[in-house]
C-alpha cells in the first residue's frame, strides 16, 4: 500500500521531465537503494522507462 503512494509521487515528479535515479531519491527522502528497486518494480509494471546514459539512470514515463 505505501509503495502505491511512493509511485504516484514518482509520477508527478516526471510528468514534465526525466530524472535520474539519485534526484527521485532526493524528492522522495528515501535512500538510493529503496529507490532503484521502486523504479525497477515501476518499469516491470510498464511505468516507467529507464535511460541509460554512461554511469547515469535517468527514467520517464513510458508513453509520455
Amino acid at each position: 500500500m505505501e509503495n502505491n503512494n511512493y509511485k504516484k509521487r514518482v509520477l508527478e515528479f516526471l510528468k514534465n521531465n526525466e530524472k535520474s535515479t539519485s534526484e527521485i531519491a532526493s524528492l522522495l527522502s528515501r535512500d538510493f537503494y529503496f529507490t532503484s528497486r521502486l523504479l525497477d518494480e515501476m518499469e516491470k509494471e510498464g511505468l516507467l522507462k529507464k535511460l541509460e546514459i554512461k554511469n547515469f539512470t535517468y527514467w520517464k514515463i513510458k508513453n509520455g
